[in-house]
C-alpha cells in the first residue's frame, strides 16, 4: 500500500473555494443536510479542477477525503488565524 499524496496548494485553494461557494448558496446556504453539502463541496471541486491533473489529486480523492481534510486542516488554520485577528484587534 502506498503512501497517499500530499496536498498542494492549488487543491488546497480550489477546496477553500468550493465551500466558500457552497456555504454562500443563497438557495441552501449551510443549512442543508451534511450530505448534500458534501456532495455540493465535491461537486464544485470537480468544476473548478484544472482539466488536466495528476491522478490522485482533485476530485479523484473523493468527496469523503476532501471533507476531513478541509475540517481537521483548512479550518483549524483558519479558525487559528481569526482568533489571532482578533487578539490584534482588541488592542
Amino acid at each position: 500500500m502506498g503512501r497517499k499524496k500530499q496536498w498542494v496548494p492549488l487543491e488546497i485553494q480550489t477546496v477553500a473555494r468550493a465551500w466558500r461557494t457552497a456555504t454562500r448558496n443563497h438557495q441552501k446556504g449551510a443549512d442543508q443536510p451534511m450530505a448534500d453539502y458534501r456532495d455540493d463541496i465535491f461537486r464544485i471541486v470537480q468544476m473548478l479542477a484544472p482539466t488536466e491533473h495528476e491522478e490522485g489529486r482533485f476530485g479523484d480523492r473523493g468527496a469523503d477525503a476532501i471533507l476531513k481534510y478541509f475540517r481537521d486542516t483548512i479550518a483549524k488554520d483558519v479558525q487559528s488565524f481569526n482568533k489571532a485577528l482578533r487578539l490584534v484587534n482588541c488592542d
